[in-house]
């Protein structure tokens, strides 16, 4: 179990556009925990093929993949790379937001201290808004990232009255934590230099905290960290901005405001240039910016200005609005609003080649020359003129595109990477800094040649090896000490002499005799070297027998063979297996 979550998470945790040689895990759709206590489950492959059953993860070192035996007998043995998802049929509940929001007292059984505010949609569609306590199991949560694998297994509700009601996983669709409306960044505070007892502080400003009930308060306010909640779960020690404590002076009082009663907490007089810094600061959903317009409220007032989003995790609180940069923003809840208009028609819609930047911007009418388009590394697609630049055939070292509003970009070499373009009825694949034709059109996959093949002798791999043991290393340099002992230098030279000549000795050898990469590709001296790509997913990984198994795996036909067939078709060759691959993906 725990060299699987490893493995899913290494994986999960890599970039898009560095997954050379690396095929993407399927969507695991149920946390780890349930599998120990619940078997009915299903695979989908990468053919779209649904696979239900008996499913099985406990042997995963062993078996190298997920089994699944179909109720008619058949078995499966997957690789969790051939899916495109996995889990229980089973319906689990699901927590909407991180599990650092909750205040553990438990890190194994995970229970939180006590309940908090938060809500949970029941499965007849019931939700309830008050305070949860959650209690479940949680794996190696030693791990990085692995204290995201939760498994609910019963939940506490707590009422405004304080009454308690206890629901199993099966009665609960989703619940999350819900933490207060932090109205303004946490760059408008100022916190005071050092930790005591374990707490951080801001300075004392004025501010203001809006309850629960509507209320409202003012006064010099100072937010407090306890460092309880961790948002960083690969660091040791508990490092967090999320607020635990509001502290209120005023009357001359000094008094602690409970998070959980709080439903908004900001600066007095925030502005819109407090906010973005002086219009430094901007966000990549141009909704949370601020753009000229208008927000009527559901009694009828209409508020014109700048407005901006304010989001929550996959939601939206409400917006902020203003008529002028330097004056007090008017914040809304979602609830009060009945309708928001943002006017974003000069944002260009696509700039992922940097053009506004390196002032490459045409304008006026549309782009009617349009022979192609590009794909981005988030997988979408913009049509419009795609003109290759340093064209050498097999690779050219760059495409300069022009959107069909005549928006233009450049791509390759330092410029931003997109995945790949299509002119014509050709398919560059960017790899690295360059665009790599690809060699054998399909649909979803393509294969186009490795820019930097392996052309070194099976000698020289056997010497580069060689060099870089310490056993090498230690010998070249007892030699070289040797020497200059017998020169005639005395101990201290000769010492300095020895020291490191190992090391320097296998750098030398490194760089005459190592796979140069990066310039101009070349192609393989013997036979072909190729790179598989997956025009739905953006997914680059080497053409071998490994990753050819992998993909096969995904096709439910594959393995209905027996091994005598499965083994023909893995030696068939690059092509053939391509396009056996391809029509098995097609008949989704």
């Amino acid at each position: 179990m725990r060299r699987l979550l490893y493995l899913l998470l290494s994986a999960c945790l890599l970039p898009s556009g560095h997954l050379f040689s690396q095929l993407i895990p399927g969507q695991q759709t149920t946390p780890l925990p349930y599998f120990e206590s619940n078997t009915d489950g299903y695979i989908v492959l990468r053919d779209g093929s649904r696979l239900e059953g008996n499913i099985s993860i406990k042997n995963y070192e062993k078996e190298g993949g997920i089994s699944l035996t179909e109720r008619s007998g058949t078995k499966f043995k997957v690789d969790v790379r051939s899916a495109t998802s996995w889990g229980l049929t089973m319906t689990t509940p699901q927590c909407v937001s991180p599990l650092s929001w909750f205040e553990w007292s438990n890190q194994k059984r995970r229970d939180n201290k006590e309940a908090e505010r938060g809500f949970v949609t029941l499965t007849n569609g019931e939700v309830k808004d008050g305070k949860i306590q959650i209690e479940g199991t949680s794996s190696d949560e030693d791990m990085p990232g692995a204290s995201g694998f939760f498994a609910l297994e019963k939940l506490t509700f707590v009422d405004k009255s304080g009454a308690k009601t206890v629901y199993k996983k099966e009665q609960i669709k989703e619940y999350g934590r819900i933490l207060p409306w932090a109205l303004a960044p946490s760059t408008a505070y100022t916190f005071l230099v050092g930790e005591v007892m374990g707490k951080r502080r801001t300075k004392f400003q004025p501010g203001f905290v809006i309850t629960n009930d509507g209320k409202k308060m003012e006064g010099n306010m100072q937010l407090i960290v306890k460092n309880t909640m961790n948002a960083d779960p690969d660091k040791r020690k508990t490092v967090s901005d999320l607020v635990d404590e509001i502290r209120f002076q005023r009357s001359g009082k000094d008094e602690k405001i409970d998070m959980d009663d709080v439903f908004a907490y900001g600066i007095t007089g925030l502005t819109i240039n407090m906010l973005t810094n002086n219009l430094d600061k901007s966000y990549s959903a141009e909704e949370m910016n601020f753009h000229p317009g208008s927000v009527t409220t559901k009694d009828g007032k209409k508020l014109e200005g700048y407005v901006a989003y304010f989001p929550d995790p996959g939601n939206y609180y409400g917006v902020y609005v203003a008529s002028k940069f330097d004056e007090p923003v008017t914040i809304l809840n979602m609830k009060e609003i009945d309708k928001v208009v943002q006017d974003i028609a000069l944002i260009e819609a696509f700039d992922p080649g940097g053009a506004a930047a390196s002032g490459v911007k045409t304008g006026g009418a549309t782009n009617s020359a349009i022979n192609g388009y590009v794909v981005g590394l988030d997988g979408i697609k913009y049509e419009g003129t795609v003109t290759l630049t340093g064209d050498k055939g097999f690779w050219c070292a760059g495409v300069d595109f022009t959107d069909k509003d005549n928006q233009a970009s450049k791509f390759g070499g330092a410029n931003k990477q997109i995945a790949y373009c299509v002119i014509g009825d050709n398919l560059y694949v960017q790899h690295e800094s360059v665009f790599m034709k690809a060699e054998k059109m399909g649909a979803p996959l393509a294969i186009y040649n490795n820019p930097y093949p392996d052309n070194e002798s099976q000698l020289s791999k056997a010497l580069l090896s060689i060099s870089e043991t310490p056993a090498f290393q230690n010998l070249v340099s007892s030699v070289s000490m040797d020497m200059a002992l017998r020169s005639g230098m005395n101990l201290s030279d000769a010492y300095n002499t020895g020291k490191g000549s190992g090391k320097r000795a296998a750098e030398i050898l490194k760089s005459k005799l190592a796979n140069k990469k990066g310039g101009d590709p070349y192609r393989a001296k013997k036979g072909t070297d190729y790179f598989i790509i997956d025009t739905r997913t953006g997914e680059k990984a080497k053409a071998n027998n490994d990753n050819w198994e992998l993909l096969l795996q995904g096709c439910k036909s594959y393995h209905s063979m027996d091994k005598q067939q499965q083994k023909q078709l893995l030696n068939s060759g690059d092509e053939k297996i391509l396009e056996y691959i391809n029509a098995a993906y097609g008949k989704k």
